[in-house]
């Protein structure tokens, strides 16, 4: 009887335990991701960057600085929980001219091309399952996140090198890949 009466305790003791300890660590999460995008514009499909979304700087070059927002954990089967978003960072980008509405535009395309490379980081997370998380499933995500940006950051580059004509037929069609 004593020790069925153990057992009895360990197993509500467990239960206990797994109750508290996922929100507890959800919560955790929650505020470090909440911190993370604090003072910083969230991407939506309806938003427009506006000239007081910059700083004004006639001796700095024109930059948007965009990155990803992401929020993840693993529960006990090793499934991920995984929320992302495309951050604008208000404080680290810069106009020097508050007439050019095609610079004002070529801010928004390159906030716009990291969302569909966000989108593209987060159908390849989701994708993933045990077996593709080495040891440290953190630092999969982060690798996977930083691969992916660098991949935003190179196609940028060649979107900008690209005569006017090219670039504008590129701009639209950025725009119908967020449409979809």
């Amino acid at each position: 009887m004593k020790i069925i009466k153990i057992v009895v305790l360990i197993l509500i003791l467990g239960l206990i335990y797994i109750l508290i300890k996922v929100p507890i660590r959800r919560a955790y999460y929650d505020y470090k991701y909440n911190a993370e995008i604090k003072d910083k514009i969230k991407w939506e499909k309806d938003l427009s960057l506006k000239w007081t979304d910059f700083r004004y700087s006639e001796t700095k070059t024109p930059y948007t600085q965009v990155g990803f927002g992401n929020r993840y954990e693993f529960n006990i089967d090793w499934d991920i929980d995984y929320k992302s978003v495309t951050l604008f960072y208000p404080l680290d980008s810069y106009i020097d001219d508050t007439t050019s509405v095609d610079n004002l535009e070529m801010q928004q395309y390159r906030f716009d091309l990291c969302e569909i490379y966000r989108r593209k980081l987060e159908t390849k997370i989701r994708s993933m399952n045990y077996k593709d998380f080495p040891s440290s499933s953190a630092d999969s995500v982060d690798i996977n996140s930083g691969l992916y940006y660098d991949q935003f950051e190179q196609e940028w580059d060649r979107i900008v090198n690209l005569p006017t004509n090219e670039r504008l037929i590129k701009f639209r069609s950025i725009k119908d890949e967020l449409n979809k």
